[in-house]
C-alpha cells in the first residue's frame, strides 16, 4: 500500500534527485508539500507529485 504523504527524502528518491535538490524544490514551491502541525515537518503529497511530474507512484524497490 502506498502512503499518501511521503518525506522530502522519499520524494527525492522518486524523482532521482539529491535530497538537497528536493529541499530546494520544496522551498521554491516546485514540490506539492504540506506542513504537519504548527511547527511540524513538511511532507510531500504523493498523488500530486506523481501527477505533476508524470512518474510512477509505486513504492520504490529500495524500501
Amino acid at each position: 500500500m502506498t502512503k499518501p504523504l511521503i518525506t522530502i527524502t522519499e520524494a527525492a528518491e522518486m524523482l532521482g534527485v539529491s535530497v538537497a535538490t528536493a529541499y530546494r524544490m520544496a522551498a521554491a514551491g516546485q514540490l506539492p508539500t504540506m506542513q504537519l502541525g504548527e511547527a511540524g515537518s513538511r511532507r510531500v503529497i504523493r498523488s500530486k507529485l506523481v501527477e505533476l511530474y508524470g512518474i510512477d507512484g509505486s513504492e520504490s524497490s529500495a524500501a
